[in-house]
């Protein structure tokens, strides 16, 4: 059953300040500027859904699954989670992740159209272990992120524009300070043809 999404956080939001869904579908829906904080959602799947400029903050994804979703003008992520989840033909233009964690995300696509992280800044992210296949990343900013075992598959990485890597630990335990230049980093986890 699809349910309207803006009604259903209201609703959570004005009954106690927090968000907590499990097993909802979302569709078609938009929700721009507006600021979802202290959430949970579990098993919601999100689809074609506009969260331009909204601001996640301690919100909590599990199992979750957005498809063909927009978070673009300056959406923002601080300290949110990501598990299990899965992010296909999503466009993140001028995202920003502030302190945030993923773990086993797909970042996908099953069709031509890209997706894209352009012009994205990630910050303070742990983002080992994961992949991010078939989009873009022209403009985007890693700092200070955790990246072992980072990768990327058929992304598109502009010669002008490359991704920029600042204090990247690209250890196993997350605890380095043994940075590499953005160079290496760059090839490291991706292929520039």
């Amino acid at each position: 059953m699809t349910t309207d999404f803006f009604s259903t956080i209201t609703e959570a939001q004005n009954e106690g300040g927090s968000v907590n869904l499990s097993d909802k579908k979302f569709e078609d829906g938009s929700l721009e500027n507006y600021q979802i904080t202290d959430s949970y959602f579990e098993r919601v799947e999100f689809f074609k859904m506009n969260f331009s400029a909204v601001a996640f903050v301690a919100v909590y994804f599990i199992d979750c699954q957005f498809i063909d979703c927009t978070f673009t003008d300056d959406c923002s992520f601080y300290k949110t989670e990501f598990h299990n989840c899965r992010l296909e033909k999503c466009r993140f233009n001028s995202g920003e992740f502030n302190k945030c964690e993923f773990y086993s995300i797909d970042f996908l696509i099953n069709t031509c159209e890209k997706w894209s992280l352009d012009w994205s800044f990630f910050y303070s992210s742990d983002l080992r272990r994961n992949i991010f296949f078939d989009g873009s990343l022209k403009g985007t900013i890693f700092s200070e992120c955790k990246m072992f075992g980072f990768k990327t598959e058929r992304m598109s990485i502009d010669k002008d524009y490359l991704p920029k890597f600042d204090q990247i630990d690209m250890s196993e335990d997350g605890n380095s300070t043994d940075y590499g230049s953005s160079e290496e980093i760059l090839s490291l986890i991706c292929k520039i043809d």
